[in-house]
Formats: structure tokens, sequence, C-alpha cells
């Protein structure tokens, strides 16, 4: 997750030239992203409005479509996105931890039913 009081490409140009560059008056909105969590293999029940519909959130890319399984992050961290805008870093992170809370419980399948007692074996 990462929340950013700049526009992108500033703290890019930055990072290239090493010169440090004023920034200019802007918006009073801050802008974040984050990748959505993936476990590999799982099968993604995610969909974009899934993320889309959580307010603040004003774009999504899911690379892996609804009903496939999910690629191991290591080997494709863009396999998802999601980026955020708020009027102040606080709610641009509750906005990004909504949207990890959201994939969790979505993707997370539910736990095995319990087996009755009578179908259980004996413990020693």
């Amino acid at each position: 997750m990462s929340v950013m009081d700049a526009p992108t490409p500033v703290p890019s140009r930055q990072l290239v030239t090493g010169d440090p560059i004023p920034l200019e008056e802007g918006t009073d909105e801050v802008h974040g992203y984050t990748h959505l969590p993936a476990d590999p293999g799982r099968i993604n029940r995610l969909t974009e409005h899934d993320i889309s519909a959580i307010p603040g959130v004003v774009r999504v890319q899911l690379d892996v479509p609804t009903g496939s399984p999910a690629p191991d992050m290591r080997r494709s961290s863009r396999t998802r996105l999601a980026l955020a805008k708020a009027p102040d870093r606080t709610a641009c992170e509750t906005v990004l931890r909504e949207v990890i809370a959201t994939v969790r419980r979505i993707n997370t399948p539910p736990p095995p039913p319990a087996r009755p007692l009578a179908d259980r074996a004996p413990t020693r």
C-alpha cells in the first residue's frame, strides 16, 4: 500500500534526477494505491465492482478474471491493483485498508463444515 501527498511524476522525477523539485499548489486530495492480495492457486471470486463500489476507489485493475486461479504474486506483482483518492492521508489509508479487507473477505473460502460427532473416529 502506498499513499502519496504529491502527484506520482514528482517523486519519480526526483528519484531519477536527484534534484529537489518544488511542489506546486494542487488539489486538496491524497492519492494512493495497493496491489490486491492473492493466494497462489486460489480461485478469484472478486469482481471489479466489488472494489469500485468502495467509496474513494477511483480505478480498479483486475488482470485475473473471476473464476480463474490467482498466480504467484512473486512472479507477477501487477496482477491486481486499486487506486484511491481521499481528502487526507488517513482517509486514503482507510480506503485502501477497506479494499484489502474486502478482497480477503470475498476470496477467503469458508471453513469446511464440522463433521457430526457420530461420523468421527474415536480418539485414544
